[in-house]
């Protein structure tokens, strides 16, 4: 498959997602304006290869994200986070995971923390 993107703003781009990269990743954008950039969402990692394809369609190369922002804990917007950061700092240093304890928690067990909004 071709890189493909979805211009919604001139600074803001769906670059993954159903139809983008595979079909189990939530939607993933592209925030870019003059001062960095920052991917919301790294989707399941079963993309990772188009992702980057369509980072770089979009003008902005991988190891040019600032910020790789997660909604939340679920596996099509996390399962990519790793991939996403080993392309995006090509063995440097750069990118570092780290989990909530809020992610520890849900990711462990069926039902989310007491006060914790689920979707």
């Amino acid at each position: 498959m071709s890189p493909r993107i979805r211009c919604i703003t001139p600074e803001v781009y769906q670059v993954g997602g159903a139809g983008l990269t595979h079909a189990n990743d939530a939607a993933i954008y592209l925030v870019a304006v003059s001062g960095g950039a920052a991917l919301i969402d790294a989707g399941c990692g079963r993309g990772s290869d188009l992702l980057l394809l369509n980072l770089e369609a979009a003008g902005v190369a991988p190891d040019e994200i600032d910020f790789l922002l997660l909604t939340h804990c679920h596996y099509d917007h996390t399962g990519g986070a790793a991939a996403f950061c080993a392309a995006a700092s090509a063995g440097a240093s750069r990118c570092t995971l780290t989990k909530s304890p809020t992610c520890r928690r849900a990711t462990t067990t069926s039902a989310p923390p007491p006060g914790t909004a689920t979707n």
